[in-house]
């Protein structure tokens, strides 16, 4: 490729040449199934971890408890209106 000067007292030129280079074959897919594979187990370790230390349990059952025996109460009183 020759690349002239666009300067118009100027008469140098110049030959310019390119060479593309090519990436190296690299084999991405087995990276990337490894990579999601690891970080889905350690995921799955972590959740079993919090899961065992009690993470994840609610006091649902106590404020249930609470509300039956209130719901409770309220109908005796309601029956011993009547």
């Amino acid at each position: 490729m020759l690349y002239e000067s666009a300067l118009p007292d100027s008469c140098c030129q110049t030959w310019v040449t390119i060479g593309l280079l090519r990436a190296p074959h690299s084999q991405a897919l087995p990276i990337i199934l490894g990579s999601s594979g690891g970080g889905l187990l350690l995921l799955a370790g972590i959740v079993a971890l919090l899961w065992k230390c009690g993470f994840f349990k609610r006091k649902y059952q106590a404020v249930n408890l609470d509300n039956r025996r209130k719901s409770q109460n309220s109908e005796r009183l309601l029956q011993a209106e009547n």
